[in-house]
């Protein structure tokens, strides 16, 4: 969605900002009222909405969706650890 030529005017880069807030709010929304939406689906259309040009990645996009998995791992893990429902490895 965010595909603007260098040369957009910025009503049209206000606009399509507006739109992208909007989406990503109605899932946060959804999400906020225990909504659980696919995750592959969800997770496919909020990279629609931020990724949808290769040259706005970052240089090593593999690199970047690895740290991401272990940030997410690792805040379960923890999370569990917390709760009791696991315990630490010797």
């Amino acid at each position: 969605m965010l595909i603007l030529e260098r040369d957009s005017g910025t009503g049209q880069l206000a606009r399509i900002f507006a739109e992208v807030d909007a989406e990503l709010k109605g899932l946060e929304q959804r999400i906020a009222r225990g909504e659980t939406p696919p995750l592959a689906e969800t997770v496919e259309r909020a990279i629609g909405l931020i990724m949808g040009r290769e040259d706005a990645l970052p240089q090593a996009p593999e690199k970047m969706a690895v740290r991401t998995a272990r940030h997410v791992f690792l805040y379960v893990k923890t999370r569990c650890l917390r709760e009791g429902r696991l315990q630490e490895a010797d």
